[in-house]
């Protein structure tokens, strides 16, 4: 499938065996708007430099808060009780020439909040200024990695106009798409939406057995916004970013491994 991403032929979108086309169909008559707008900013993602597919992928990502799909999901869904969040929702320790980060929501199974992307993006200013920092290491406190964004945050946008401009300037993704050479994403249990996107950008991923990786957007009326739809097509290719995106599958440490989402599996 990566070969095949070298040819520049938008008429193609995705590859699919028998056993996903019919998954790959339904859910593309479910969600037809966010499935193509999907494949547009995935057309053009290898044709830019990582920041102005960032910048795309925040454009297009804004356009579905307020579409009829996304709508609809957030009319459907539970209540929401508001719960307190960890004031510490990223932790990092120093030894040596490393930098470790750790994800620190446990009890949400590190779901990404706005204190989490904020905190990140503070800690992230460390590796970028102190070079004597070689390697950097993102981890996640309890049963996860990062189960995504948090969805009690789903649906709080009003203006998506600085909505866009929050998401441009204050980027894990663009932190770590600069420290990329440096940064090892140790993964397991549930690695979901921003968990495997921001991790995608890391020079190594290192999995435990128990890892999974889905990317669920699709299905909730939006598209990959935490940086996926830039990194997850370096790794994997476009075709394979789509069928993922699109049917909203689970695959486990094996699968992603062999498809060449993650680098190593370890059981320790």
């Amino acid at each position: 499938h990566k070969a095949k991403d070298k040819i520049r032929d938008d008429s193609v979108d995705c590859y699919a065996t028998k056993n996903d086309l019919s998954q790959i169909l339904a859910s593309i008559s479910s969600r037809p708007i966010p499935s193509a707008i999907l494949v547009h900013v995935l057309r053009q993602s290898l044709h830019n430099d990582i920041p102005s597919a960032l910048v795309l992928e925040s454009i297009a990502y804004g356009s579905l808060q307020k579409s009829s799909d996304f709508q609809k999901w957030l009319s459907e869904r539970d209540e929401i009780v508001p719960q307190s969040s960890n004031s510490d929702c990223v932790i990092s320790s120093r030894s040596h020439e490393q930098l470790t980060i750790q994800l620190n929501r446990p009890e949400k199974h590190n779901a990404f909040n706005q204190v989490m992307r904020d905190q990140l993006c503070e800690i992230l200013q460390l590796p970028l200024i102190d070079l004597s920092v070689k390697c950097v290491n993102v981890v996640g406190a309890g049963k996860s990695f990062c189960s995504g964004g948090d969805l009690d945050e789903f649906g709080l946008v009003g203006d998506a106009g600085a909505a866009h401009l929050v998401r441009t300037s204050r980027s894990p993704a663009q932190l770590f798409n600069l420290l990329a050479p440096k940064m090892t994403a140790k993964v397991h249990g549930a690695c979901i939406g921003a968990g495997i996107e921001l991790a995608a950008f890391c020079k190594k991923i290192i999995a435990k057995e128990d890892a999974f990786f889905q990317l669920p957007e699709i299905g909730l009326g939006l598209l990959p916004g935490a940086g996926g739809t830039a990194s997850l097509p370096r790794r994997i290719g476009r075709y394979d970013t789509a069928l993922l995106a699109i049917t909203g599958k689970t695959i486990n440490s094996d699968e992603a491994l062999k498809l060449g989402l993650i680098d190593e599996i370890r059981s320790d």
